[in-house]
């Protein structure tokens, strides 16, 4: 892997989530700080090549694991990450963006999400759950799938 700032971590989880749609468990060495909301880069070594592609973080900050949800398509970099075995190490980058709730305060917060677009909501509201901020907090998730 390349010598760029990240986190080394290993696959510790592959759960399905619906038909096509799997999460994706790291457990990084040390713990990465980062917002819900968020996204980072994903890099590996797989059967002789180098795959790296970012994903928005779909577990909350407040988590030992680092997780990341997709659609498998028959891209080679969704083939190699869903063959991927247990304990195969990655680097995740430190995480970016500003689709955060940083600033929000005691605000209605509301989320328009279709598909696969619902990773950072998930993230932000695990986050808010972990924090025990979602009791009395105004919320509302529009959200639609082809199944939905």
């Amino acid at each position: 892997m390349s010598g760029e700032k990240g986190h080394i971590a290993k696959l510790v989880a592959k759960k399905e989530e619906a038909e096509g749609i799997a999460t994706f468990s790291f457990l990084p060495e040390e713990k990465i700080e980062f917002k819900a909301g968020q996204f980072a880069f994903l890099e590996f070594e797989f059967e002789g090549k180098h795959y790296k592609k970012h994903f928005t973080v779909s577990s909350s900050p407040e988590r030992k694991k680092i997780e990341f949800s997709t659609i498998i398509t028959d891209s080679e970099f969704k083939q190699a990450l869903n063959k991927l075995p247990l304990e195969h190490p990655v680097k995740i980058s430190n995480p970016m963006g500003n689709l955060t709730l940083e600033s929000r305060k005691n605000e209605k917060i509301a989320f328009l999400a279709g598909g696969i677009g619902i990773t950072p909501v998930r993230s932000i509201m695990e986050f808010l759950e972990d924090k025990g901020r979602i009791k009395g907090l105004e919320t509302a998730i529009f959200y639609s799938n082809r199944n939905l």
